[in-house]
């Protein structure tokens, strides 16, 4: 974040200079100078540089993570063998060949089962892994990872609740499921199994991890709050409102406002007079 506040600076700090000649010289317009000279103005412009950057850093995360995800979901329909629903749930059955649960879709999720791990899971240890799967989908679990993912990570408190979230994802699923005794017992068996990086990849894994042995001997996992974040969103909100509100008050702002409008008619003349 802090790397992202001194590249918008940077940014602000390049093309004062271009800004400033653009607005002094069309149409005999000299009022940037004052403008930017505002306190209050040097909020506003670099609040509303800070948070394009941060939409543009989001869109292409978000870009990645669903041309990434949707490349991983075609591979996985080459391989489907056989269809079946669960609770209103696609189910697939895909001949791949290590051991695999995963939910994959957005607003309709779908879950992929592969023909390995039908063939070292039992019955009921198969159910309820499918039962996990479909939890996942019923809650969006996917989505929510994609939105998440997006956000910035760089700050330990918010990388951390994301993280505990995700855990929790797999502790809700779980306590979705009829039988704990199977689906603990899938847990063991596929322990040591290697799970791909879910962080690349807006999908839901049937994978280990402590937090789940944790919750099963007893220890209480809340989902994560985020009031700190939902905190930091108002009292951002709150200075870009008062700082425009007194932007908007100030002379310089409205002279400004004035000068884009000589500016406005003043080409519209020129390009009349061209013509």
């Amino acid at each position: 974040m802090i790397s992202l506040v001194l590249l918008t600076l940077s940014i602000v700090v390049a093309i004062f200079p271009y800004l400033q000649q653009q607005a002094d010289t069309v149409c005999g317009c000299a009022q940037f100078s004052t403008l930017t000279s505002s306190p209050t103005g040097w909020m506003l412009i670099t609040s509303i540089l800070i948070l394009s950057l941060l939409g543009i850093v989001m869109t292409w995360r978000v870009g990645w993570m669903l041309r990434a995800t949707r490349q991983f979901k075609e591979v996985l329909s080459q391989y489907i063998t056989q269809r079946t629903r669960y609770q209103g749930v696609a189910i697939y059955t895909i001949t791949h060949n290590e051991p695999l649960a995963v939910c994959v879709g957005y607003f309709k999720p779908k879950v992929f089962i592969s023909q390995s791990l039908i063939e070292q899971l039992s019955g009921f240890e198969l159910f309820a892994v499918i039962q996990h799967e479909v939890a996942h989908a019923k809650r969006y679990d996917p989505l929510q990872r994609l939105v998440l993912s997006a956000l910035p990570n760089r700050i330990p408190y918010w990388r951390n609740s994301i993280e505990h979230y995700f855990s929790a994802q797999e502790i809700v699923a779980d306590d979705a499921v009829t039988d704990a005794a199977s689906i603990r017992s899938a847990f063991v068996k596929l322990t040591e199994l290697a799970q791909p990086q879910q962080s690349r990849l807006a999908a839901t894994w049937f994978s280990t991890s402590q937090a789940r042995i944790n919750h099963w001997l007893g220890e209480q996992t809340p989902l994560p709050s985020f009031r700190w974040a939902a905190l930091g969103a108002i009292v951002i909100a709150v200075v870009l409102l008062t700082s425009y509100r007194a932007f908007a008050a100030e002379p310089a702002a409205q002279a400004f406002g004035q000068c884009l409008s000589v500016q406005t008619m003043c080409k519209a003349v020129m390009s009349y007079v061209v013509q």
